[in-house]
């Protein structure tokens, strides 16, 4: 499976991402794959796998395409969130790495070029994520939506950036602005927290979301 993934995301078939999917659903609640998919793969090759096929261009040579796609995006951040509650050595570093590449761009012709952070909070919206990584992710991506959108115009929501990473409510959000996932990755958390009766747990950046809002209203 983490072949699959080494590949383009342009060459992978209907019939493979059916079959990808099939698999991420049926194992989504074992850690162990959980994590042993996350290493195999890598945090970039995770990336710029979804970017390619969220890329909707990628969605004309085969009609039920858009769906496979939209069923991915839910499967790969399920697992993905499974993965991050490990605290192996592997896991570490692949939670460093995957914060390391948030700023960037993929260097990648699908989805607009988009930023680390654009893609891994897109798939942030499903799943529950260790609350550890979801403050140290957080930290950084407001800390960059903060200087990003400082410079007099919006750096998600413009005319340049038209990349689509999202197939839930696509309507309305193609999730071009990674601030977005990640609050969605904290309702997440928020419900996981209820379910378990961990209800006077404190929430993770509480004080970023605060500053994410007051940003809100300055800049966009």
């Amino acid at each position: 499976m983490a072949d699959m993934l080494a590949k383009n995301p342009h060459a992978v078939t209907n019939t493979e991402l059916a079959a990808l999917n099939t698999t991420l659903a049926r194992y989504k609640k074992d850690p162990l794959f959980a994590e042993e998919f996350a290493t195999q793969v890598g945090p970039e090759k995770v990336l710029t796998f979804w970017a390619g096929i969220a890329d909707p261009y990628q969605g004309t040579y085969a009609p039920d395409r858009p769906e496979q796609a939209k069923r991915l995006q839910r499967n790969l951040g399920v697992v993905i969130g499974r993965a991050t509650f490990s605290d192996s050595d592997r896991m570490q570093s692949w939670k460093k790495q995957m914060i390391g590449f948030g700023p960037g761009r993929l260097g990648t012709d699908d989805a607009n070029n988009p930023t680390g952070y654009a893609v891994m909070s897109n798939l942030m919206r499903f799943g529950d994520y260790d609350d550890q990584f979801l403050n140290q992710y957080g930290d950084e991506l407001l800390a960059y939506d903060k200087k990003m959108n400082g410079q007099g115009i919006n750096a998600w929501v413009n005319n340049i950036n038209l990349g689509d990473l999202n197939y839930w409510g696509h309507e309305k959000d193609r999730d071009r602005d990674p601030a977005t996932g990640f609050l969605e990755a904290l309702g997440g958390l928020r419900r996981s927290i209820r379910r378990s009766g961990r209800g006077s747990a404190a929430m993770p950046c509480r004080d970023g979301q605060m500053r994410r809002a007051r940003w809100s209203g300055q800049h966009r």
